[in-house]
């Protein structure tokens, strides 16, 4: 709905059309039956990672990544598509936070997509005779159906950071929907659990049951009237699910709930209007920030509570040397930490628009030392008293009473990374498991019942019903950068408040206490909620460290599960690890674009050539010959796939090679004469690199691979100068740079004219690379001495940026993106 336009995170993104059937067919393949997908909890790779709690999502996602789209586009597809194999956690008749670290900017922010009340609201809806209504008539009713954001936030994350169509990216969960896919245990207990709630609603019976009754486990589920859905919102846009037919039908079903003919169901209306729809509008905000242990960890700011409660609990912790403690001294500090955080997070956390949060005092290092110094060897007594962050803020809080601990409720979480290195933690919900329990009819999806996170307290200063505003949240995702601002780990998790303790508990794991992500995920739980009692899964809450626990105070009460975490980790090496839950919920799935680099596939030879996919300088990644020695080698983009590959010129005929390997040529043409001077470059920025022939200072560009006249043709610069190709103001368009000794002539576009700028890089007798060496998007230079390379990531003079040695001095070398992952680094040929 943003009217903003900003740049896409990758420059120069190839949009492809996600025409490749999503793999869910073949039980049997000869009748097209959809199958079940395996479930991975971890997988380790290169390219891009997607971890979610279902492997169709998943899958759906590494669909939009291949095809080019980067990691707000798939996190889009992946939450589409768990609204069709999940749609009891989260939908798009619910609402999220989405947490997003951009590469090209090196910053996080944020998108909330908060489900809002609607105007006519009043602060004592959920009061009746003077007490509040029980919470299962709040839940399956109009008045706890907020107006669903999910949807608007997609719209402002795709425009604003997004390069696919909001129709490319849910073409995956579109096919979904009208195949179907195979149902498992929790989609069965799932609809199990709301079954007499289902089958007191016409529209949520028939979009849910098979005739009434529950469909088992290894049945084939399909969802034509979401298909449909989908289908207008990527013909019409979001106007049709906020103005549009479906804005009406989610009104008239907030208004008159379709109740089935004999329910007994007490089910009160809403007061949901067009208005409500059409007023509403995602925001883009600031994340909270924490800096533990050199680590910047970003979350959620408010409404959510996520990102300050784990913030300060975090900050509470940092005093402690956890590395070197027992698991019993680690468990007891983390549940007085969390204790303390929550009881400052039910006092003064709500909606920022009618809620003034002193965030700043409560994320501040000085209120955690405060804080801190209530942690002893023995448990608080429970619920322990909110702080006073109002010191260490500008604001004029008021605190209430801290004793409010909500339940576990339901939600999904995704986490998506692409070879760019963007990052998406997503957490989206549409509150209990199958919300308000009342389905849209016809468009296939159930409403929230997202207004019961408001307190029934009408007086209360932070989390009381009011008209537009939106609910206290407990959503966490999570992102973690590092010193140098790169990216760590990203989590999230569903759970209701339970969230917050669950992203604390695997931050600690893997930042403090040296688990992989996987196992930081797998490790067993504990939640303290500043409740009587805490709460733990089964290795806890059933053995000596339970025992040891309650010894020092705690109270413990057994849970089967907290939490349900999806992340992707960065490792030292390069790779990128994607981590779900192997066991808990039936375990989640994890993804990764390319699972193995690919090393050489041969003993190294002692000619070919050798490449390297970073500057650390050793071994070549990849060696292969292909060609003859004499050809002239030019590298490219050739197919738009986004890897670099390889074409020898013989003359006048080019002999491409769209792979890294030995070989026949998979295509040749002839173009230009035998002595032109060849350059490639992506001319027209459609993501394909083709060539220009030069002669003197001519340069005659083609936008094909094949023969014939040129598609443009200009002069620049003088006939002896070196030439450069390069999108040198990151664009998404090659042009050209002229070298004079060791003065560089920049042209940002295909005419001639003056230089657009001039500089001064190196020495005159340097080899001259272009390259984007850093993955910015903008071409800059490397200058080669020897097996020497000093790198320059921007167009100025002075000293290089890194220094780097690689191959032996008489190696030809050759600037390209190899692997794919956004960056330029090298390869060399070596000839006999």
């Amino acid at each position: 709905m943003s009217q903003l336009v900003r740049r896409p995170i990758r420059p120069a993104t190839l949009i492809l059309p996600l025409t490749a059937a999503l793999v869910v067919a073949g039980v049997p393949a000869a009748q097209g039956a959809p199958e079940a997908l395996d479930r991975e909890a971890t997988a380790t790779g290169y390219d891009g990672a997607v971890a979610s709690l279902d492997p169709y999502a998943s899958a759906a996602g590494l669909e939009v990544l291949r095809a080019g789209g980067n990691a707000v586009d798939a996190a889009v597809a992946v939450s589409a598509a768990l609204g069709v194999t999940r749609p009891y956690d989260g939908s798009i008749g619910g609402g999220g936070f989405l947490v997003l670290y951009s590469a090209d900017t090196g910053e996080v922010t944020t998108i909330d997509s908060r489900e809002e009340a609607w105007a006519a609201m009043e602060p004592d809806v959920f009061i009746e005779d003077g007490e509040p209504i029980p919470f299962l008539e709040r839940r399956v009713s109009g008045l706890s159906q907020g107006v669903p954001g999910v949807v608007a936030g997609w719209d402002l994350a795709l425009e604003e950071y997004g390069t696919m169509s909001l129709e490319e990216v849910l073409a995956p969960a579109v096919r979904l929907a009208d195949d179907g896919f195979v149902a498992d245990d929790q989609y069965q207990s799932r609809t199990e659990d709301n079954l007499e709630i289902f089958r007191d609603f016409t529209s949520s019976s028939a979009t849910f049951l098979d005739d009434g009754e529950v469909p088992q486990a290894g049945s084939v589920i399909t969802n034509e009237d979401l298909a449909r859905t989908y289908r207008l919102l990527g013909e019409q846009g979001p106007s049709v699910f906020y103005e549009g037919e479906i804005a009406e039908a989610i009104v008239e079903t907030n208004t008159n709930p379709p109740l089935a003919d004999g329910a007994e169901r007490e089910v009160r209306p809403g007061g949901m209007t067009l208005a409500d729809l059409a007023g509403y509008a995602a925001v883009e905000q600031e994340p909270t920030m924490v800096d533990y242990r050199g680590l910047e960890v970003y979350g959620m700011a408010p409404p959510s509570s996520g990102g300050s409660t784990v913030g300060e609990a975090l900050n509470i912790l940092e005093g402690f040397d956890l590395g070197d403690m027992s698991e019993e001294e680690v468990l007891h500090r983390m549940a007085e930490a969390s204790a303390l955080a929550f009881a400052d997070r039910n006092a003064y956390v709500g909606d920022p628009d009618f809620v003034d949060v002193p965030l700043t005092g409560l994320l501040s290092q000085g209120f955690a030392d405060e804080r801190r110094e209530l942690i002893g060897p023995e448990a608080q007594e429970r619920p322990v008293p909110a702080g006073d962050p109002t010191e260490y803020d500008d604001g004029d809080a008021e605190a209430t009473q801290a004793g409010s601990v909500e339940g576990h409720g339901s939600t999904t979480h995704l986490t998506v990374a692409d070879k760019w290195g963007n990052v998406v933690s997503f957490t989206f919900t549409i509150e209990q498991i199958g919300g308000s329990g009342i389905a849209v009819p016809g468009y296939g999806f159930l409403l929230n019942n997202e207004l019961t996170d408001f307190e029934t307290d009408p007086d209360h200063p932070a989390n009381a019903p009011a008209p537009g505003k939106r609910p206290r949240s407990s959503m966490a995702p999570t992102i973690v950068l590092d010193d140098d601002g790169e990216p760590v780990a990203a989590f999230g998790s569903p759970g209701g408040a339970t969230i917050i303790t669950t992203v604390l508990q695997v931050a600690v794991n893997h930042l403090d206490l040296g688990m992989s992500l996987p196992e930081a995920i797998a490790a067993p739980r504990l939640s303290s909620r500043n409740g009587a009692a805490s709460e733990a899964e089964a290795p806890i809450a059933g053995t000596a460290l339970g025992d040891a626990l309650r010894a020092r105070g705690h109270t413990i009460n057994p849970v089967e599960t907290l939490g349900n975490v999806t992340g992707v980790a960065f490792l030292p090496d390069g790779r990128l690890q994607a981590a779900a839950e192997p066991e808990r919920s039936g375990g989640g799935s994890a993804m990764v674009v390319r699972p193995e680099q690919p090393g050489p596939q041969r003993p190294e030879p002692e000619y070919g050539f050798f490449l390297s996919n970073g500057w650390a300088g050793g071994k070549a990644d990849l060696a292969f010959a292909y060609g003859r020695h004499t050809d002239e080698v030019l590298i490219g983009d050739w197919d738009g796939d986004g890897t670099d590959t390889i074409t020898v010129r013989r003359g006048a005929r080019y002999y491409v090679s769209n792979s890294l390997r030995s070989g026949p040529a998979e295509r040749e043409f002839v173009y230009g004469r035998p002595d032109d001077v060849v350059l490639v470059g992506d001319w027209d920025g459609d993501g394909t690199d083709t060539l220009a022939v030069r002669r003197g200072r001519s340069y005659h560009v083609k936008n094909s691979l094949t023969g014939g006249p040129a598609d443009v043709v200009t002069d620049y610069g003088r006939p002896d100068d070196v030439v450069l190709v390069g999108d040198w103001d990151g664009d998404g368009n090659d042009t050209f740079t002229v070298r004079r000794g060791a003065t560089y002539h920049v042209k940002n576009d295909l005419r001639g004219g003056v230089a657009d700028t001039v500089f001064a890089y190196g020495r005159a007798g340097d080899v001259t690379l272009a390259g984007d060496w850093d993955g910015n998007g903008t071409d800059t230079l490397a200058v080669r001495r020897g097996r020497v390379y000093h790198l320059a990531n921007s167009l100025r003079s002075g000293p290089a940026d890194r220094v780097v040695a690689y191959g032996r001095e008489g190696d030809e070398v050759y600037v390209g993106d190899w692997d794919g992952n956004g960056t330029d680094t090298l390869g060399l040929r070596r000839t006999p």
